[in-house]
């Protein structure tokens, strides 16, 4: 009997196959972002701890490049955060979420 299409609790009813691809594409987009990141922040880690930044460098351009080989495999076009928008946003003064002042 075959079970892979019949979701366990919590599960969407997916077979897994197609629930592996979801997860893999979230997974190379979240590596693209963490990278993108780095691109506008990292001079300013640098900037702290030289070292540590060498280290964490390599690390997320090595990520970047495991998930873009693993996104050509399996067909995955991944999004450009060239253009995220990185402004934090930060309640006014005395006004932050949830708190009544």
């Amino acid at each position: 009997m075959d079970h892979t299409s019949e979701a366990g609790p919590g599960q969407p009813n997916d077979r897994p196959d197609e629930a592996h691809a979801r997860e893999l594409q979230h997974l190379c987009e979240l590596v693209q972002l963490i990278r993108a990141w780095w691109e506008q922040f990292g001079g300013s880690i640098r900037e702290l701890d030289r070292a540590m930044a060498v280290r964490v460098h390599d690390v997320f351009i090595e990520a970047a490049i495991t998930a873009r080989a693993i996104a050509r495999q399996h067909a995955i076009t991944l999004p450009d955060f060239g253009d995220f928008d990185w402004t934090p946003s930060v309640p006014a003064p005395g006004r932050a979420p949830g708190l009544d002042m």
